[in-house]
């Protein structure tokens, strides 16, 4: 971290021990890539405060154990839903101080195992009843400083572990 890098590539690496992190915070990122005939067993990828406009989770695949993922300040405005992901070990996710807009009911649909979801500092404005419904798991989230207006009543249904939640700085009527 704390470097100028503008472009990294994970096939310059041969550091891949189990409990690795990879942390390239602080540079000048624009994108992520990654060898695809490779697996990693990184742990932990941090990649906040960088330029990335795009993160593809579908790449997730490829890092076998992976618990957290931090893509806080960057540029992300966009999250694709994912049809599919094999690997659903990860345990947080932090996608703080981005410009996301819209959150697709699908996103979080694999990511069973989550614990910490922090989407706060977005532009979000609408969450439908589906969003969070398979997080099962889930014990901290925060989508604070967003721009929320409504919220399903239905929308916390499932979150029986649940015990943080942080909705301030919303536009939230009742």
């Amino acid at each position: 971290s704390y470097n100028y890098l503008k472009v990294f590539s994970l096939g310059f690496l041969n550091i891949n021990t189990p409990h690795s992190v990879l942390d390239l915070s602080f540079n000048l990122l624009n994108r992520f890539e990654y060898n695809l005939n490779k697996i990693y067993s990184y742990k932990k990828i941090y990649l906040a405060k960088n330029l990335i406009g795009n993160f593809d989770f579908k790449t997730i695949d490829k890092f076998v154990g992976i618990d957290s993922i931090k893509l806080c300040h960057n540029k992300i405005k966009e999250l694709n839903s994912i049809k599919t992901i094999q690997s659903n070990s990860i345990e947080s996710i932090e996608l703080c101080y981005n410009q996301i807009r819209i959150l697709p009911d699908s996103f979080l649909d694999y990511f069973y195992n989550l614990k910490y979801l922090d989407l706060s500092q977005n532009s979000i404005s609408y969450l439908s009843s589906n969003t969070f419904k398979s997080l099962l798991s889930l014990n901290y989230l925060n989508i604070s400083n967003n721009r929320i207006q409504d919220l399903p009543k239905d929308l916390f249904f499932n979150l029986f572990r649940l015990l943080k939640l942080d909705l301030s700085k919303n536009n939230i009527t009742i």
